[in-house]
């Protein structure tokens, strides 16, 4: 039986430690081998909420086998995918902006094997957006005179 600490009788509760980086890896591994179950929309055959819920279960319940010292819970777990993918499409559009040209600034580093694991997963079409081939910049585009539309 755990020993009870001071912590436990004021009430308060301690805090988790920090997702390791091989942690929050195989976080997103575990998403990708989901991913076409968990990115799929409702209206998809076979595909509920329940159905999502149990996969994020077993994403949980493989992470806690994995890493025992550090139990996630599923919002845990959601909560960390929300925040590597945000962060990485961040990534994603600045490198893809500054491959067409369109980002300015210093040079950007190259996808780390995380950034590129994500891409995998959105694919292609769900990156923000990422410039328009041959402009430089939004405001010339936009202030380009419009060409009648042919018949």
């Amino acid at each position: 039986m755990a020993a009870i600490t001071k912590n436990d009788m004021e009430g308060k509760r301690t805090r988790k430690g920090n997702w390791s980086p091989d942690e929050a890896k195989y976080l997103v591994q575990l998403y990708k081998a989901n991913s076409v179950y968990l990115r799929s929309d409702f209206s998809s055959p076979g595909c509920t909420h329940r159905g999502k819920l149990d996969a994020w279960d077993s994403i949980a319940n493989q992470l806690h086998e994995a890493y025992p010292d550090s139990y996630r819970t599923v919002k845990e777990c959601q909560k960390r995918w929300q925040t590597i993918q945000s962060a990485a499409k961040t990534r994603i559009t600045r490198y893809n902006q500054a491959l067409t040209g369109t980002g300015g600034g210093p040079a950007t580093p190259d996808l780390d094997e995380m950034d590129q694991l994500i891409a995998d997963i959105l694919g292609k079409q769900n990156i923000t957006f990422g410039g328009v081939r041959g402009k430089n910049d939004l405001m010339t585009f936009l202030h380009e005179p419009s060409r009648p539309i042919e018949s």
